[in-house]
């Protein structure tokens, strides 16, 4: 996939996006993916992460700089990335401001409703509803409902731990669900 041309307002409107997945990821259950699939560039997003492999670490050590931005489409990429670095001293920092001011139960409201829209968007192209599927969707929102209503648990410094926990962070961040 060769890298689109983009005018300015393009890349300001990437910029925008990033924002958006930046917030997205700032609330809990929504991700950053759902962001990308609503706003139409899911599919450009995933191509320039799967182009983050072996031939594009081996073209950074060898120096190759421009033609490691143009593999892993960097263009594209810089523009979510600055997007989200804004939407974290922007965005992200309003919501710590209401979630320390309101009543916790307006903030979890709002961000509940974020995440039945994005449901909702979602499902609206999901043609296969089967009794499994129905099943799945309903063990699923049980578990998800259940495990936010535990107590959260203790500090856990393990390494293995913590790259556990990174490694499925970053999986949610970046599908759509």
């Amino acid at each position: 996939m060769r890298q689109p041309t983009r005018s300015f307002s393009d890349k300001f409107y990437l910029v925008l996006k990033g924002i958006a997945m930046g917030t997205a990821n700032k609330v809990p259950g929504v991700s950053g993916g759902v962001v990308a699939y609503v706003a139409g560039f899911y599919e450009e997003f995933i191509y320039s992460f799967q182009k983050l492999n072996l031939k594009a670490l081996k073209l950074l050590f060898n120096g190759r700089f421009k033609t490691f931005y143009e593999y892993v489409n960097g263009r594209f990429l810089s523009l979510l990335i600055l997007g989200e670095v804004l939407s974290y001293f922007t965005v992200s920092k309003g919501f710590d401001v209401l979630i320390k001011n309101y009543p916790p139960i307006l903030v979890w409201s709002a961000f509940f409703g974020m995440i039945l829209g994005s449901v909702y968007y979602i499902s609206r192209d999901y043609d296969a509803w089967t009794r499994k599927n129905i099943m799945i969707l309903a063990i699923g929102t049980t578990i998800g409902v259940g495990t936010s209503l535990l107590d959260p648990a203790t500090d856990n410094t393990n390494l293995f731990f913590v790259f556990f926990c990174g490694m499925v962070s970053i999986s949610g961040m970046t599908l759509p669900a």
